[in-house]
């Protein structure tokens, strides 16, 4: 895997009471639709469509993470995987009903602890991890996988080469 595989990579933990628009504006910010007051004036309907749009026209990673109860993708605006389109999609739950109704395939695991997911973060990514400027960002963006190694595995192979350190502050 290499920093090529994806155009970008999306990671939104959703709340435990989420609602479809704390969802679509977290999407939409990290497919820098900066302004939330400028993507107020859209329903979620709009906002659906907007972001179909944007993620079937690169090749993204999305990742949801936490997830409590079934979600509608479609209503979100996110298409489903498959090989018409870029866009992948890694779900976090917690449920397995929740897995078997949304996901494709199931994978079932442990969570690491933090000693875990920081060892397997700095082995996926390498060297880029041993700067001092990056590696506070490397730190949080262990704790923020929450012992995932789906999750992890995944952010790294996004972050491998990646050696400016305003890519690991957004990332």
């Amino acid at each position: 895997c290499s920093s090529d595989l994806f155009d970008q990579v999306i990671f939104v933990t959703v709340p435990r009471l989420a609602h479809r628009r704390q969802i679509q504006n977290e999407i939409m910010q990290q497919l820098s639709f900066q302004r939330v007051g400028y993507l107020d004036s859209y329903s979620e309907d709009e906002m659906a469509a907007l972001i179909y749009e944007a993620l079937t026209r690169m090749k993204v990673l999305l990742l949801l993470d936490d997830v409590w109860k079934i979600i509608n993708l479609h209503e979100i605006g996110i298409p489903n995987p498959g090989a018409n389109n870029s866009c992948w999609l890694v779900l976090a739950s917690r449920s397995l009903d929740v897995c078997r109704a949304m996901a494709g395939r199931e994978i079932e695991m442990d969570v690491l602890s933090e000693v875990e997911s920081w060892g397997l973060l700095c082995n996926q990514v390498g060297g880029e991890v041993d700067s001092p400027d990056i590696e506070p960002y490397a730190e949080a963006i262990a704790k923020e996988c929450h012992g995932s190694p789906l999750i992890i595995s995944a952010v790294a192979s996004a972050l491998r080469l990646k050696g400016s350190v305003m890519e690991w502050k957004f990332a």
